[in-house]
């Protein structure tokens, strides 16, 4: 009996922990929230700002990723195929996708480091030293 405790405790702590969807940024925007159709319009590069702020980066995660699917669905209501043909008309008019960071932390970093930056993370907690701008409940 212990040793199946143990075993499913295991199991339990191995699987990933995944939260909402936080839309965070660095701590010097004057915004304080964003409303999911201006964080389309910022990471499909229609707008390149929001009302009191200058530039706005958007920053995404590796394609791959559960985060960037996840925003993907609930925020640009884009299939991947859609995504790619989107930004493939828009490279033809020099219009580049955002950067992109491989991991949760590196986009933490970033968004720290970089005055305007936003991005997207699963977590329950909003990470100390950014600002939450939309929580999208999973």
């Amino acid at each position: 009996m212990k040793l199946h405790c143990l075993l499913l405790l295991s199991i339990l702590t191995a699987l990933p922990a995944y939260g909402d969807l936080l839309i965070i940024g660095h701590p010097d925007l004057v915004s304080t929230s964003i409303e999911p159709n201006e964080l389309a319009d910022i990471f499909l590069k229609r707008h390149a700002s929001l009302a009191g702020e200058h530039g706005i980066l958007p920053v995404n995660r590796l394609a791959n990723s559960s985060a960037r699917t996840l925003f993907e669905n609930l925020v640009l209501h884009l299939s991947e195929r859609e995504i790619k043909q989107y930004w493939l008309k828009l490279r033809f008019k020099g219009i580049r996708p955002p950067i992109v960071q491989e991991s949760d932390e590196a986009s933490i970093l970033f968004i720290k480091k970089v005055p305007g930056a936003i991005t997207y993370i699963e977590s329950y907690t909003v990470p100390e030293g950014t600002k939450l701008l939309l929580r999208i409940e999973n």
